[in-house]
């Protein structure tokens, strides 16, 4: 999970946390969470999709030194991304850019207008991901209610290129960690299916 300051607790969170253990605690098969916390003020460069060489770097590092170490220590099955806001505008890259590693990704609220929708064509360009699955969500309270349907629109694109989507629009949900911690446990069920 990216924004790992906002993962579990509520220490360390700007806006509180998400509770992941608890809710992973309370479902059927209880994943493994694995937590990275972004760089403060470098988040945007870090996470800044598709175009980003820190977020290049970053997949790499997590690919080639994170994965295998955890993998040390804890029995994992397949591997999933996830994030909210650029979170989830990194998450969905990362998923996209490696399905050999990822076998999905919960994308909260993903920043998807960044960077002038640059995400959109580079989506378009990749080759389908086999048998990935990816949840996206939005609150309609976000961006004046605009957010929706841009990730409806991702939803399409995605289904295009024979991806499992699930695309949930949160009549009541802001941009805020509270919604996006409601929105969680019906997130990792969708990808853990």
């Amino acid at each position: 999970m990216l924004d790992g300051q906002n993962v579990f607790g509520d220490e360390g969170s700007f806006a509180g946390g998400w509770h992941a253990d608890e809710t992973v605690d309370k479902l059927a098969t209880a994943p493994a969470v694995l937590a990275i916390d972004h760089g403060g003020d470098e988040r945007i460069a870090e996470l800044g999709a598709p175009k980003s060489t820190k977020l290049v770097a970053f997949v790499d590092l997590v690919i080639d030194n994170i994965v295998p170490a955890a993998r040390e220590r804890v029995s994992f099955g397949a591997w999933y991304v996830v994030g909210s806001s650029m979170g989830g505008l990194a998450a969905l890259y990362m998923a996209v850019r490696r399905p050999d590693v990822f076998a999905g990704a919960v994308c909260m609220s993903p920043s998807l207008w960044f960077d002038r929708r640059a995400i959109f064509a580079w989506v378009d360009q990749q080759p389908s991901p086999p048998a990935s699955r990816i949840y996206l969500d939005a609150g309609a309270r976000e961006a004046g209610g605009r957010l929706a349907g841009v990730v409806e629109t991702m939803g399409q694109r995605l289904r295009i290129h024979d991806v499992r989507v699930m695309v949930r629009i949160d009549p009541t949900g802001t941009h805020h960690e509270s919604s996006w911690r409601k929105r969680l446990p019906r997130a990792l069920r969708f990808v853990l299916a």
